[in-house]
């Protein structure tokens, strides 16, 4: 797969959940002897063993024949199962508790003939939670410091290696799902419906909905185990079909004769919605995929009801989910944000007559925890293993001899002299690292904002410390090509993942200091150079308000004049010690 070796352990409990094709699959013997059933063999006992009850070398075993309405719908005529014991008496008692629980069964089954939408998102819940565990199972008997799924090739991080293959494997399943293709769950789905006691037609909507489930339960499979690979076990599931449910949303239903129960549900109107912005050029790819999600959280936490009767205790209750989740108040306000522009659109569209509810119930945004880095923790952080040596590639809070010039060894530095975000840095290809009014600059085009598209003039020093021979020895269109885009677009993720941590083991760990704090350093420092306002908003990228100053103010501040306002300055960390390494 994708030109990789896969790793197999010798045994299935130790493979990774998405390589076990039988997983949770009765066994079904095909070397025992036949055995006569008995329909009271769990009751009968003259002395001899049970009719169930069969001896295979040392150890017992209960096997029993499916009736033959079930053995059709389940595709198997006996279930075989190994009772664990040299002990004809025990043996015995066993049987009997396993054929009492197979008569209720068989009972049971019989008389539900089809799952529900419920059942199906129960067994794909059930099939979700035994894989969360069966991949922890397996990262126990992983080797220190070797990678867990794949052979890496040679030089390659064993880290980066397996994020890499589980990007792709998330990537595949999210294509299947588009494309509806199961046949990557066919297997899975099998035994899910085999222990169920169920059967479905390949075409049915029984098995396309339990397929379905079973490809979002991989994709959260696949996304969870890339942040538990890096050490980050605080990812929950988003995919609303696994996150735990808040018990306080409203589903409050209409009076009977209600109009409003007549209006759109909220699912159509999403619908429209999305194919109006994005007809009318209003939706950018990054951001249709940053909204549509949000938006259809919205739309199955209130079970998509008809527009005209959502309330505000149900935007309440939604908010409550959204804050269980442990999201950040900003964050809460992009969900609002989105979710407030759709009823605004179905209000002005005719296809809503109520105002629109969230109008203030958006939560405050959270106070700013971000502050600059002192003297001291710079000198610390560019004096740590990752810049003076360390033992290896994904242990680079350990001193020792190796020296990666990464992503992880740059980004800090270009951010420090750049006040570049981190995004910006890692979305830069080879060819925005040009030269414009006789300066090395950085081309910055695709920021956050419209007044981050911009020149970035490369600050002296790190031309000094090699920067553009490591672009030139890039042989690929990105300057990262290790950093692949998530299913948000965002480049920088692996990155955004890592160095908190990093800064924690080298015991950096402050209330305020993130990455973005190298921006702040930078703002800082050139404030206290004396340069002015406006000119470090066109450095940095802010928008700068007013007519004469955003319009037409930096018209003639050209490269060489940006890198005039901060070519001299030091940020406050010698850093001759990296000059030639």
């Amino acid at each position: 797969m994708y030109g990789r070796r896969i790793r197999r352990c010798s045994t299935s409990r130790h493979r990774p959940p998405w390589a076990s094709e039988n997983r949770g699959k009765p066994s079904v013997s095909r070397h025992c002897e036949p055995v006569v059933t008995h329909p009271c063999a769990h009751d009968c006992y003259t002395g001899a063993t049970p009719m169930h009850v069969q001896r295979r070398g040392a150890v017992y075993s209960w096997r029993r024949r499916v009736p033959y309405t079930l053995s059709t719908r389940w595709g198997r005529r006996e279930i075989v199962r190994s009772l664990h014991t040299t002990s004809r008496g025990e043996a015995m008692r066993r049987a009997r508790l396993l054929s009492i629980t197979a008569d209720r069964l068989f009972d049971h089954l019989m008389s539900h003939p089809e799952l529900t939408p419920d059942q199906i998102d129960d067994l794909a819940r059930k099939w979700f939670a035994e894989a969360l565990r069966d991949e922890e199972d397996f990262r126990l008997s992983a080797q220190s410091g070797k990678a867990l799924y794949v052979w890496p090739r040679a030089g390659e991080d064993p880290v980066d290696a397996d994020l890499e293959l589980l990007s792709e494997l998330e990537a595949d399943y999210r294509e299947a799902i588009a494309c509806n293709q199961f046949s990557k769950v066919a297997r899975d789905v099998e035994c899910l419906l085999g222990e169920a006691g169920r059967s479905a037609e390949p075409g049915s909507d029984v098995y396309k909905r339990l397929c379905l489930a079973l490809l979002r339960a991989n994709i959260e499979l696949f996304r969870i185990s890339k942040a538990r690979r890096v050490g980050d076990y605080s990812l929950e599931p988003i995919d609303p079909l696994f996150r735990r449910q808040s018990a306080s949303v409203s589903s409050m239903m209409p009076e009977p004769g209600d109009q409003r129960a007549k209006s759109l549900p909220l699912g159509d109107v999403l619908e429209a919605y999305e194919v109006a912005q994005v007809r009318d050029g209003k939706w950018q790819p990054t951001t249709r995929r940053n909204a549509i999600g949000k938006l259809r959280l919205f739309v199955e936490t209130l079970d998509g009801k008809p527009i005209d009767t959502v309330t505000r205790d149900d935007i309440r209750g939604w908010r409550e989910v959204l804050e269980e989740g442990e999201r950040s108040n900003n964050t809460i306000r992009h969900h609002f944000k989105v979710v407030a522009a759709l009823f605004n659109w179905a209000k002005q569209e005719g296809k809503a007559t109520i105002d629109n509810p969230t109008v203030g119930l958006m939560p405050p945004a959270d106070a700013p925890k971000r502050d600059a880095f002192s003297a001291d923790e710079l000198r610390r952080l560019f004096h740590s293993p990752l810049y003076t040596g360390h033992w290896r590639a994904d242990r680079r809070e350990r001193p020792g001899s190796v020296l990666v010039k990464d992503y992880k060894y740059w980004f800090p530095l270009i951010s420090l002299h750049t006040g570049m975000r981190v995004e910006e840095i890692a979305k830069l290809r080879v060819a925005d690292v040009r030269m414009e009014d006789g300066v090395w600059c950085f081309d910055i085009l695709k920021s956050k904002t419209k007044a981050g598209e911009r020149l970035v003039p490369i600050h002296p020093r790190l031309i000094d410390l090699g920067f553009l021979e490591h672009v030139k020895a890039i042989k690929h269109e990105r300057l990262w090509p290790e950093l692949k885009p998530n299913s948000e677009g965002s480049h920088s993720h692996r990155f955004a993942v890592w160095f908190p941590g990093y800064l924690r083991m080298i015991g950096l760990e402050r209330e305020g200091v993130v990455f973005h704090s190298f921006r702040h350093t930078f703002v800082s420092r050139l404030e206290e150079a004396g340069v002015d306002t406006a000119r470090i908003g066109r450095i940095v990228g802010h928008k700068i308000n007013g007519i004469t100053a955003g319009t037409y103010g930096g018209k003639l501040f050209t490269p060489s004049k940006r890198l005039e306002c901060f070519k001299d300055l030091d940020f406050g960390v010698d850093l001759t010690h990296l000059m030639g390494r």
